[in-house]
C-alpha cells in the first residue's frame, strides 16, 4: 500500500495580515508545498469537519508524466492550517487528471481521475484512501466494469457514510454520451464493492447524465446538462433514493423557462430537503452569465423557491461554476467574473432570511490576479469559507491557491430590495426604483461592522440632486409598493437613523460615521436593515413625489 500515499512535511500555513482583507474575515492562503506551473491547485475542493481536500489535476509527478495530478489534505489546528498529506496515484499516467474531482467523509477520501488508462485509453478511474492516525493509505483503485474510451468515469464523485457515487457522463450503454452513475457500498474501511449502475428512466444521447453528483444520506442528486425535454441542452437533474433494497429514481427536475444550451444540471448540491442546481449558460445578460436555482421539498413535492444571480452579474461570468449548500447558506463560485479584474473571478455567499434568499457578500481574493479564476471551487463549513483560484499566479504561474475566510468575523452586508417590480415599470436592478434621473438610488456601506470601531458609514448615490433624504433603520418587512418605489422595512417599527440631509449636485449623500448613540448600539450578532427615503418632486416617473433606495442588511460583530 505504501505506493498509494505520500505524507509531506506538516507545513504550517501562515495567515498574516493583508490590510483590509483581514478585517473583512480573511484568514489564510493555502498553497501546495511543491507547487508547480499550471498545476491548477484548487480545481476541486471537498470539506469534512476540519479536513479540506484540494485537487490539482495538472500537477506533474515527474517531468515525464505531465498532468498526472495530485490531491492535498489540509487540516486546521489550533496553530493554523497544516498540509497533512499529498495524495498521489500509485500508477500515474500522462494526462490522467487525478484530482479533477474529490470527495471526503470523515477518514475516507475519493479522488477521480477521469482520463486514467484502463485498457490503454483514457476511460477513467477513481481511488479510495483511508486515514489512520493522520496517515493516508490507498484503499482501492476502481474502474467501470465495462470500461470504454471516453466514459470519463470519475468526472464527478461523492461519498457519504457507506455509499459512494461516481459519475461517468460519457458512458454509451444507453446511447452516445447518455451517461451513467456507479454506486459503491463500503464493506470495510478498505473495501468498496459495486452496488448498482444508475441511468434515468428515459435516457437520451448526449444527456451527459452523471456530469455532477451529490449525496446526502441515502439520497443522490445527478445532473444531466445535455437533457433535451425542455429545450436542446436545456438540462435536467434527477433525484434517486435508496429504498432499503435498491436505488430508485424519485424525481426528474427541470426548469420550464430553460433556454437552449442553458445546461441546467452541470453543477449541483443536495442538503436535506433542499437542492441547488446551476445552469451555467443561462442568464438574461448573455451567454454563460450563469444562474442558480434552489428547490425545496414541501409536502413531498419539490418546488422552485429561488432563482439567483449576483447583482453585479455580467455575460460570461460562469456564475454557478461550483456551489456548496449548507442549510440556509449557499456559496457560489464564478471564476470568469470581471468585476474586479478580467477573469479574476469571485464567490458569493447567499443566506435565506425569512422567505427570501439574500446576497450576503461577494468574496474576492485579497491579492487577486487577472485570470486567477477565483471561485473555480468552493467549500462552505460552519466556521470557514474556502474559495479556490485555480490559476492564481501569486507564487508560481498558474499554480493555484485557496483563500480561507472566517464566518465568525466575516462582515455580512447584503443588499436587496432592488427595483425589479416597481410601481409603474420604473425598474432598475442596480438600485431602488428609477427616479427622475432615469436611475434608482443606491445604498451601500463602508467601514467596519465591528461595533467597537464606530467607523461604519452609509453611502448613497444616484439620488435627486438637492432633495431631502432620510435613512430609516428597523426590521425586515415584506416588500410593498410605496410612492415611486418599494419599501422592504417594517415601517411600524422603523426609526430615523439621522436627521435628514440633502443630496449634493451629483446626487451623493454620506451618512456617518458614529451612526449610533453609544447607549443604543446594536448587539453583537444582531442584524439591522436600512433604506433611504427621498423626495423626487418634479417629473417623478409615477408622480408620487418620493422614492426609496434599495435596502441594506448589516450583521454586527463585537
Amino acid at each position: 500500500m505504501a505506493g498509494w500515499k505520500y505524507v509531506g512535511a506538516a507545513a504550517l500555513v501562515a495567515g498574516g495580515m493583508l490590510g483590509q482583507a483581514s478585517a473583512q474575515g480573511w484568514v489564510a492562503e493555502l498553497e501546495a508545498h511543491d507547487q508547480g506551473s499550471l498545476d491548477h491547485f484548487g480545481e476541486a475542493l471537498a470539506l469534512s469537519g476540519t479536513s479540506l481536500v484540494v485537487g490539482a489535476r495538472h500537477h506533474d509527478i515527474a517531468a515525464a508524466i505531465p498532468n498526472s495530478g495530485a490531491a492535498y489534505v489540509f487540516v486546521e489546528t489550533a496553530a493554523g492550517f497544516i498540509e497533512e498529506a499529498q495524495i498521489l496515484p500509485h500508477d500515474p499516467v500522462i494526462h490522467g487528471k487525478f484530482g479533477h474531482s474529490v470527495a471526503i467523509d470523515g477518514d475516507t477520501i475519493l479522488v477521480g481521475a477521469p482520463d486514467a488508462r484502463v485498457l490503454g485509453f483514457p476511460e477513467g478511474a477513481v481511488y479510495f484512501f483511508h486515514r489512520a492516525q493522520s496517515v493516508w493509505v490507498g484503499a482501492a483503485r476502481i474502474e467501470a466494469t465495462t470500461p470504454a474510451i471516453g466514459d470519463r468515469f470519475g468526472w464527478s464523485v461523492a461519498i457519504e457514510g457507506e455509499w459512494a457515487a461516481v459519475g461517468a457522463y460519457g458512458d454509451d450503454a444507453a446511447g452516445f454520451n447518455a451517461g451513467a452513475v456507479h454506486i459503491y457500498r463500503r464493506q470495510a474501511p478498505l473495501s468498496w464493492v459495486l452496488f448498482a449502475e444508475l441511468r434515468p428512466e428515459q435516457p437520451g444521447g448526449n444527456d451527459f447524465f452523471g456530469q455532477a453528483v451529490a449525496l446526502d444520506g441515502e439520497r443522490l442528486l445527478v445532473g444531466a446538462p445535455g437533457e433535451d425535454s425542455v429545450a436542446l441542452d436545456g438540462g435536467a437533474a434527477y433525484l434517486f433514493a435508496f429504498d432499503g433494497t435498491s436505488w430508485v429514481e424519485q424525481k426528474k427536475v427541470t426548469v420550464a423557462s430553460a433556454s437552449a444550451q442553458a445546461r441546467f444540471g452541470e453543477v449541483l448540491d443536495l442538503d436535506g430537503s433542499r437542492m441547488v442546481v446551476s445552469a451555467l449558460h443561462s442568464g438574461i445578460l448573455g451567454s454563460q452569465q450563469g444562474e442558480v436555482y434552489i428547490f425545496d421539498e414541501l409536502g413531498g413535492e419539490w418546488e422552485l423557491s429561488a432563482q439567483l444571480a449576483p447583482k453585479e452579474a455580467g455575460a460570461g461570468d460562469g456564475f454557478g461554476w461550483r456551489v456548496d449548500l449548507l442549510g440556509d447558506d449557499l456559496l457560489v463560485g464564478g471564476p470568469r467574473f470581471d468585476g474586479v479584474l478580467d477573469n479574476g473571478g469571485s464567490a458569493w455567499l447567499f443566506s435565506k432570511v425569512s422567505a427570501e434568499w439574500l446576497q450576503i457578500r461577494a468574496l474576492h481574493a485579497p491579492s487577486l490576479d487577472p485570470n486567477e479564476g477565483s471561485g473555480s471551487a468552493v467549500a462552505l463549513g460552519p466556521n470557514r469559507i474556502f474559495v479556490a483560484g485555480y490559476q492564481d499566479s501569486n507564487s508560481v504561474l498558474g499554480a493555484g491557491s485557496v483563500q480561507v475566510w472566517s464566518r465568525a468575523v466575516l462582515q455580512e452586508h447584503h443588499a436587496f430590495c432592488f427595483g425589479v417590480t416597481c410601481p409603474c415599470a420604473n425598474d432598475d436592478a442596480e438600485g431602488g426604483c428609477s427616479n427622475t434621473s432615469g436611475r434608482g438610488a443606491r445604498l451601500s456601506a463602508s467601514g467596519s461592522l465591528q461595533i467597537a470601531n464606530r467607523d461604519l458609514a452609509l453611502n448613497l448615490d444616484r439620488l435627486v440632486p438637492g432633495q431631502p433624504t432620510v435613512v430609516l433603520s428597523g426590521s425586515l418587512g415584506a416588500p410593498w409598493m410605496f410612492g415611486d418605489g418599494l419599501s422592504c422595512l417594517n415601517l411600524a417599527n422603523a426609526a430615523f437613523l439621522a436627521v435628514p440631509g440633502c443630496a449634493d449636485a451629483q446626487g451623493l449623500l454620506y451618512v456617518g460615521p458614529n451612526l449610533f448613540d453609544p447607549a443604543a448600539e446594536p448587539a453583537p450578532g444582531s442584524t439591522l436593515y436600512f433604506q433611504a427615503w427621498y423626495r423626487d418632486p418634479v417629473g417623478a416617473p409615477c408622480g408620487s413625489g418620493f422614492n426609496l433606495s434599495n435596502a441594506l442588511g448589516l450583521q454586527f460583530v463585537p
